[in-house]
């Protein structure tokens, strides 16, 4: 699609000043209403917008408050590690949170990806 990050990069390289390639499997991807929300990915990301970061003093904390919806502890550490300390000594989440969420209906899209040849050449 012409707002898909490899246009962006073949048409316009000269705007593009940074990139962040994610490491996602090239696989479908769907959830249906009865999927985990302890390790899909619609729940993870509604369980790291849940978490109430003021209420949150150490890590101990995060992970104690985010096990209730997450209660694998090696998916909870993982999404763990995108919490961080702000400058006005809370915390926030390192990644773009919301930015995510809005997306993940195009995440289960990657087939159509392929199908209409966006992918990246190279420099």
């Amino acid at each position: 699609s012409p707002s898909s990050p490899s246009s962006s990069l073949t048409q316009f390289p000269s705007r593009v000043k940074a990139l962040i390639a994610s490491d996602i499997a090239p696989v479908q991807y769907t959830e249906d209403d009865h999927a985990d929300p302890g390790t899909s990915l619609r729940g993870i990301t509604d369980s790291m917008a849940a978490l109430d970061l003021s209420l949150i003093n150490t890590r101990k904390d995060a992970m104690e408050r985010l096990a209730v919806r997450i209660p694998n502890p090696a998916i909870c550490g993982f999404v763990l590690m995108n919490l961080e300390k702000s400058k006005d000594g809370g915390w926030q989440w390192k990644c773009n949170l919301e930015v995510l969420r809005r997306s993940l209906n195009k995440w289960d899209n990657f087939a159509t990806m392929i199908d209409h040849g966006s992918s990246y050449p190279g420099p």
